[in-house]
């Protein structure tokens, strides 16, 4: 992955960006459509919403894929093997994990990656983002606190953080701190639907 950044709340990155998880965000008397994101760098597709809460996939009973697929991550997973200490073949394979809702072994590969490699905040957002797919939320927050101290302008792990803190656990006020540090990097940052953070800020303040 190449450390280039793009806004976390637009719906274009280059290679794979993830969007991880659609709900609705029920906040003072109205609803807010909002997609959990991340964005992996070196890719400029987008994978389709995924509505799922925490605990909801564990990496166990992941759905089919197709040959063309098994054999990508046979190959993937290989080159590992070959290569056990090049970072950038388990990211592929944790992206190619995460691409198929294998969350286990997403989150095994992309921490053998930072294992080798630390400094790298999209494999930290991403490794949240996986976490929290698994409902580990004390992990995804850590991993997503990580990303921001190693790259504090990458808008992704701030709005992801304040998600967690506001739907997954009642935490208002920490939402609002975390959101209201995205809008210190970016004043124009909008949701995937298109609403201003600073509008949602505004109503949740």
């Amino acid at each position: 992955m190449a450390d280039k950044q793009k806004p976390a709340v637009q719906t274009a990155a280059k290679r794979n960006p993830h969007i991880l998880l659609s709900f609705l965000l029920l906040l003072v008397g109205f609803v807010a459509g909002v997609v959990f994101t991340s964005y992996r760098l070196g890719g400029s597709d987008i994978q389709s919403p995924m509505d799922m809460p925490p605990h909801a996939h564990t990496g166990m009973g992941a759905p089919a894929i197709s040959a063309e697929h098994a054999e990508q991550l046979a190959r993937l997973e290989k080159a590992t093997e070959a290569a056990p200490d090049v970072p950038a073949g388990w990211v592929a394979l944790g992206n190619a994990y995460f691409d198929h809702d294998m969350v286990d072994k997403a989150i095994a590969a992309y921490k053998k990656a930072l294992a080798i490699s630390p400094g790298n905040a999209q494999v930290w957002t991403d490794l949240g983002v996986m976490h929290r797919r698994a409902g580990n939320l004390t992990e995804a927050l850590a991993a997503f606190d990580k990303a921001s101290a190693l790259a504090p302008s990458l808008e992704v792990p701030l709005f992801n953080k304040g998600l967690i803190l506001m739907h997954d656990q009642n935490d208002a006020a920490g939402a609002l701190a975390a959101w209201k540090k995205l809008l210190a990097v970016n004043p124009e940052a909008r949701t995937p639907s298109g609403m201003l953070i600073k509008d949602l800020v505004r109503k949740l303040e």
